[in-house]
């Protein structure tokens, strides 16, 4: 091949990588913004209001946590028996059963939203976050969908998954991990002497796994990212 041809050939190929790129986050934007309902402010002369300190909002009896539309970041603690809610922001907060559901319809308002849930979870939901979620609280099951922020589990779940994210993924998983549609890159942490089971689709970006160990197996799936997969023991 002639070196005018070579040259040719690799801008053609990466202008076709720069437009893949560009119609993965813009679908993945306006998917996200599209079915997004917290209200954002447009206006230049609009200024967003100190959220303030963090203030107990209220102790509840549940076992499960749902959150949704919040534009702030979210902390989960591990706790006693009851869940322990505090929060420098106008939250909603009402408890179905044994699940405590946790909105807010004006977040957009404030800046350095903070919300922290305290407590013995066993399942988490989280949808709609414009911010970074944080996980200290061993956790049996976690379900992400639509977060615009970095997520990071510094504590084991038993099983984890998670859609539609717009940032880092990094997360300590037991049993299971299920990941899909990330821009990001994506870190996951098995337990010594568990090797993972890894199943990959459409990673755009190195992968890797140094997983090993003949205590047991974590299946591990990840499909759709624009990032570079680590799986790794702890």
């Amino acid at each position: 091949m002639r070196k005018g041809g070579f040259l040719g050939f690799f801008i053609l190929g990466l202008f076709l990588v720069i437009v893949i790129v560009g119609l993965m986050v813009g679908a993945l934007a306006l998917k996200y913004l599209g079915t997004h309902e917290i209200k954002i402010c447009s206006c230049d002369s609009c200024e967003k209001v100190p959220a303030g300190p963090l203030k107990t909002l209220g102790e509840y009896n549940a076992s499960s946590v749902e959150i949704a539309k919040i534009v702030g970041d979210v902390v989960i603690k591990p706790g006693n028996f009851s869940i322990v809610v505090k929060s420098n922001l106008p939250i909603e907060v009402s408890l179905d059963n044994s699940t405590l559901f946790i909105t807010c319809s004006n977040c957009s308002e404030y800046k350095n939203g903070r919300i922290i849930i305290e407590g013995n979870i066993s399942k988490l939901e989280v949808g709609k976050i414009l911010g970074t979620l944080e996980i200290y609280a061993p956790l049996k099951e976690v379900e992400v969908d639509k977060v615009l922020g970095e997520l990071d589990g510094y504590s084991y779940i038993d099983e984890f998954k998670a859609e539609d994210v717009l940032g880092e993924v990094n997360i300590k998983v037991r049993k299971s991990v299920e990941i899909e549609k990330v821009l990001g890159e994506v870190d996951v942490e098995v337990p010594d002497g568990y090797k993972a089971e890894l199943s990959v689709g459409k990673v755009l970006g190195e992968v890797h796994n140094s997983s090993e160990g003949d205590k047991g197996k974590v299946e591990v799936r990840v499909s759709k990212v624009l990032g570079e997969l680590s799986v790794e023991n702890e």
